[in-house]
């Protein structure tokens, strides 16, 4: 809109792609169609209350952020301090949690779950059982 100094010159070769507009716009539909945003309370209450009772249960997690359905999880040492960033927990950690079904990232220390709106409760459960598998796995107590 407007003249050619007010163009926005820059894109992809998806954009306005028809496969892609189909494609999101059947994702609209399904939205409406599964209520996904109408279910969302729900998951993010349930999520809430898993990653805090996987805290009280392991002393590797010293904070859980969460806002919706993204959780930041802080890693530290039982004792509150950090991990050397040579020793790349958070990845060790990530690593160990794809052997349990659970396809996550790390920033340094703090594990990044960001799932799927249309994740089901069951699936939310797995997140977490896996990444609860993981840090037990590499806790003090197991000799890690």
């Amino acid at each position: 809109l407007g003249t050619a100094d007010r163009a926005f010159y820059y894109g992809h070769s998806y954009t306005a792609n028809p496969l892609g507009c189909a494609a999101a716009l059947a994702s609209l539909d399904l939205f409406i169609w599964e209520k996904t945003l109408e279910h969302l309370p729900e998951k993010i209450e349930h999520l809430r209350k898993s990653l805090a009772d996987l805290q009280a249960r392991q002393p590797l997690i010293h904070e859980v952020r969460q806002c919706g359905l993204i959780a930041g999880i802080e890693l530290r040492r039982p004792d509150g301090v950090k991990f050397p960033a040579s020793e790349r927990f958070g990845e060790t950690i990530c690593r160990a949690a794809l052997e349990h079904g659970l396809l996550t990232r790390p920033i340094l220390d703090t594990i990044v779950l960001m799932p799927p709106l249309s994740i089901t409760l069951a699936e939310l459960d797995h997140a977490v059982s896996a990444l609860g598998s993981a840090l037990f796995s590499h806790s003090p107590a197991s000799g890690h």
